[in-house]
């Protein structure tokens, strides 16, 4: 009996180590083939990420040309839109040059008719220097007209201003210029206050001269755009420090502009004051010059009948540009 005991287990253990080799093999069959089956499913997948990224690749340097394509045509219309600007504002001017030459010119033959025939006479000798001397200052006045725009068009590119990268005290440098145009009343602002909050003596890295341009240009747009001739009124330029950036705006509580009016205040030769000389390249010339030379940003928000506040931003190591 004890022999059969012993035989039956030596028989189940023989048996049962059969079945953990006979599992073990099995195991190491399923986990072969799951593993070749996922190294196929993994190559697979690999190749159409290849392949999706190669699409992507080329779909990526299709949108960069587009881009570039856009952007190039984009330059185009722009320049285009500044030339026929610049020739709309010549047009004027230059036509008016022309007619009064032309008249003159007539009236220079008719003298000179008279003066061979010895008919001239002291009147018509007063009414020719009178038209003459009324031809003339028209003519120096547009011509004047004509070298401004001429000027300011050339101001466009940032690259004429000549100014050495360096360092500006900007409570000090500022407050001088606010000084200067109060003092020159240059723009017919007495009733006009200019307050400067700048609380720290701060320093910034930039192109002094043309900060100083710029933020010029922002106060003469507020005194002559933002007010009435004889209004009362307040422009404040408030600058502060934000982490690494210094933020300096011209905030005015004036006339304020539409919504179609901000979305222009940029484009080249758009004024409210066409017909009172104003040419719209101000504040284009700004935006180049803060964008480009300052290495900046600059924003204009406004509310119609509550004041409108121009907002720059340039950093406080400044940028030197290059721009030969």
């Amino acid at each position: 009996m004890n022999n059969l005991m012993i035989a039956f287990s030596v028989l189940s253990f023989i048996g049962l180590i059969i079945s953990l080799i006979f599992n073990f093999k099995l195991r190491a069959r399923l986990s072969a083939q799951f593993i070749s089956d996922l190294q196929r499913e993994v190559t697979e997948q690999t190749d159409i990420i290849i392949e999706k990224n190669q699409e992507l690749t080329h779909a990526f340097d299709l949108m960069a040309k587009a881009q570039k394509n856009l952007i190039e045509t984009e330059k185009m219309a722009s320049l285009g839109a500044l030339v026929v600007g610049v020739a709309h504002e010549i047009n004027t001017p230059v036509g008016i040059c022309i007619t009064a030459t032309s008249y003159m010119e007539e009236e220079n033959n008719e003298l000179s008719k008279m003066v061979s025939d010895q008919s001239l006479k002291k009147k018509s000798l007063e009414n020719y220097l009178e038209r003459f001397d009324q031809s003339i200052k028209l003519s120096l006045k547009n011509l004047h007209r004509i070298a401004g725009i001429i000027n300011n068009f050339k101001e466009v590119a940032v690259d004429q201003d000549v100014d050495v990268f360096s360092s500006i005290d900007l409570k000090k440098d500022i407050r001088y210029m606010v000084d200067e145009i109060v003092l020159s009343n240059q723009y017919n602002q007495n009733k006009i206050n200019i307050d400067l909050h700048c609380d720290e003596q701060w320093i910034c890295l930039c192109y002094p001269g043309v900060l100083i341009k710029v933020l010029r240009q922002l106060l003469k747009n507020a005194l002559i755009h933002a007010f009435d001739p004889g209004a009362n009124g307040q422009v404040d330029i408030v600058v502060a420090k934000i982490d690494n950036w210094y933020q300096i705006s011209v905030q005015d509580n004036g006339k304020g502009m539409e919504e179609l009016e901000q979305l222009k205040i940029f484009d080249p030769f758009y004024t409210t004051k066409r017909n009172q000389g104003g040419i719209g390249l101000g504040l284009p010339i700004v935006f180049n010059l803060v964008t480009q030379k300052l290495g900046g940003s600059i924003r204009c928000t406004s509310v119609l009948g509550q004041g409108t506040c121009f907002q720059i931003k340039i950093p406080v190591e400044g940028k030197s540009v290059d721009l030969t």
